[in-house]
Formats: C-alpha cells, sequence, structure tokens
C-alpha cells in the first residue's frame, strides 16, 4: 500500500500529512505545474517540501483532476502498487483510522473504502458543526476504482467506516497563509 497525494501549489500542511503516514507507508506526491482553476501557483514550493519530508515527487502535467489522480494511479500500478491511501496536503489522519485502512487493504476487504471528517474554520479550535455530510474516498484498489470527481472513486466493493473508526481532520480553511 501507498499514500498517493496530487498538489499544485498546496504546501501548507503538507509535510505534516506525510509525516502521520511516514512511518506506515511510503508516499508518492504528483505535483501538477499547472492549476486546476485560476493562475498558476507556487508549485516548486511545493517540490522543496515533498523533498524535505522525504516522500517520493512526481511533476507533470495534468488538465483535471480526474486526469490528475487517473495518471498518479496508473503510475503506482506500473509499480506493482494494487492499493492506496488518498490523502490530500490538507488532511490530517488519525492513527487509528489508518490502521483500520491499512488492515482493509491487507486483506482486500474493500475496493473503496469513505471516511469521515472533521473541517476547521481559521483556526483549528473552530470544527465546523453540523458535521459536513461530504465523505470522501480515503482508499482505493488501483486496479479496480477510478476517480469520478474530487475526493470520490467508483468501482468494486464499497465500505464506508463512520466516526466511531476515527476521522480525518480536513485544514484547507485554517490560515494563516504565507
Amino acid at each position: 500500500m501507498v499514500a498517493l497525494f496530487i498538489a499544485h501549489d498546496d504546501y501548507y500542511y503538507l509535510t505534516e500529512s506525510i509525516h502521520t503516514l511516514q512511518s506506515r507507508l511510503p508516499s508518492f506526491v504528483f505535483v501538477n505545474r499547472i492549476p486546476f482553476f485560476g493562475e498558476p501557483g507556487d508549485w516548486p514550493k511545493t517540490v522543496e517540501v515533498v523533498e524535505a519530508a522525504g516522500a517520493t515527487v512526481i511533476v507533470g502535467e495534468w488538465h483535471g483532476e480526474i486526469e490528475h489522480r487517473t495518471a498518479a494511479g496508473e503510475h503506482l500500478l506500473s509499480l506493482g502498487y494494487t492499493h492506496a491511501l488518498l490523502p490530500d496536503g490538507d488532511e490530517i489522519i488519525e492513527p487509528r483510522l489508518l490502521d483500520t485502512l491499512l488492515k482493509i487493504a491487507e486483506h482486500d476487504l474493500a475496493d473503496t473504502v469513505s471516511v469521515c471528517w472533521d473541517t476547521y474554520w481559521k483556526t483549528p479550535q473552530y470544527v465546523i458543526r453540523p458535521r459536513e455530510p461530504f465523505t470522501p474516498c480515503y482508499l482505493a484498489n488501483l486496479k479496480v476504482a477510478k476517480p469520478v470527481a474530487g475526493h470520490q472513486y467508483r468501482g468494486g466493493r464499497h465500505l464506508h467506516l463512520g466516526e466511531d473508526y476515527g476521522i480525518v481532520h480536513h485544514l484547507s480553511w485554517v490560515g494563516p497563509y504565507e
């Protein structure tokens, strides 16, 4: 199993996200030189952050998130990885949830696994309540599941893990930014 990150210039929490996984599985970060929307950002800074965190970086150009995720999955399959954890660089996974996802992959119990997450506003002290109903796909069997939009993959056997298994902490709305 491997961690598959896609990124452009979203490096603010990437080191922390990589470090929460690093002792348990290798991390690959596929850095896109072009943004999905708007003007290009500081993708070279993202490359620096990934390298400093000790993850493997792959730089390329993909037009859209589905193309980006598909190419990343195909690359990892070519290296022999069949299951991938699917964090973004602004997400921190709880250890007990990571343990469960690793066991699911090891025993091939599902092809896609969705999880619960908490989204934070401005600082880590402000968690959005009620919890957002979005349950991102966080584990995918790369041979079976394919990206369809954002954190969503389809194909094969699906499993949803409720909050009792742990959550992902989503920090994309937490500042300050540079």
